[in-house]
């Protein structure tokens, strides 16, 4: 039978490992929902660090989600089943990707000009060859 007082004792004496037994359970559902969603922002590609990467609802919707579902791990449980149900609800976005697309969402422009792809984590891209002319391919066999 349930003692209150066994299980204050309980608690009082288990109390750490159940905190770090629930943070390592947290940190699993978010190395795996990183891995679903591709361990790289869903924008410039960034993917040197998944620490910093944001899970980000693709419609706007989070806070509802949040308010309906809770937060922690079983938020975590609850997005990482959707995306192995088939949702693309979610993205991965580093935190100034996210920061442009919020304040894109809000209409903020700076200088009438929107930040689309000005995230400074994006790789330049080196250029592309310039394809050489079909006479110079020929000579040189």
């Amino acid at each position: 039978m349930w003692n209150k007082d066994s299980w204050q004792r309980w608690y009082k004496k288990n109390r750490q490992k159940k905190i770090d037994e629930v943070r390592q359970i947290g940190f699993r559902l978010r190395l795996e929902v990183l891995e679903l969603l591709g361990n790289k922002c869903s924008r410039c590609g960034y993917n040197e660090d998944v620490r910093i990467l944001h899970v980000d609802h693709v419609n706007d919707d989070g806070a509802a989600e949040r308010r309906n579902i809770g937060s922690g791990n079983v938020l975590r449980k609850y997005i990482r089943d959707k995306i192995l149900a088939g949702s693309c609800d979610y993205q991965l976005l580093c935190p100034n990707c996210n920061a442009i697309k919020e304040a894109d969402r809000k209409g903020i422009v700076y200088s009438g000009r929107r930040f689309e792809s000005c995230c400074p984590l994006q790789k330049k891209k080196s250029p592309e060859p310039k394809p050489r002319a079909f006479s110079n391919i020929v000579t040189e066999l």
